[in-house]
């Protein structure tokens, strides 16, 4: 009897080490550490093609992000001066809408990558790819995104500079 209880004690031990080191596999590689985490991204990856790309580094800094539209073409492109933003926007097949609240977007400076993250209005998720905006870099992101923005608010830039679509159609704004 005594010999029987051991092995029962044993595989229990046996499978909390095991399912230890697939989270910590997960966490590590990942960057998921709660099963929430875990979830959104098999959400994210299921309904944005070009989110595992992201996730997995398979997208980097540098790379040419006129490629990157062709092959994954954004929701939401902004372009002002050197830069552009690319929003990728989660479709919702349920509701047969777009999410805004969730998605990764990704900033180029002459065509080249130089930022990508994810985020979440919820806060899970929220994950930095990659950032090789330089102090200097960043400062001059920002500028020209105040004054696109402003710009934009006032009236003085038309929304037609910027191409939107929502759920793969695209919308023409005049």
């Amino acid at each position: 009897m005594r010999f029987g209880v051991e092995k029962i004690i044993l595989a229990i031990l046996c499978t909390i080490v095991v399912l230890a080191c697939f989270w910590l596999f997960i966490g590590l590689r990942y960057d998921l550490w709660t099963p929430t985490a875990y979830s959104r991204y098999h959400w994210l990856c299921s309904r944005m093609k070009i989110a595992p790309e992201f996730w997995h580094g398979r997208i980097k800094a540098g790379d040419d992000a006129r490629k990157i539209v062709k092959a994954w073409p954004p929701q939401v492109i902004h372009q002002f001066g050197p830069w552009a933003e690319l929003e990728w926007i989660p479709f919702n097949p349920d509701k047969k809408s777009a999410v805004p609240d969730i998605g990764i977007v990704a900033v180029a400076e002459n065509a080249k990558l130089v930022l990508a993250r994810s985020y979440a209005r919820d806060g899970i998720d929220e994950k930095t790819f990659f950032d090789a905006l330089t102090p200097s870099a960043q400062a001059q992101y920002q500028a020209a995104l105040e004054m696109y923005t402003w710009g934009e608010l006032s009236g003085q830039i038309r929304p037609s500079n910027s191409t939107r679509k929502t759920a793969g159609k695209p919308r023409t704004h005049k």
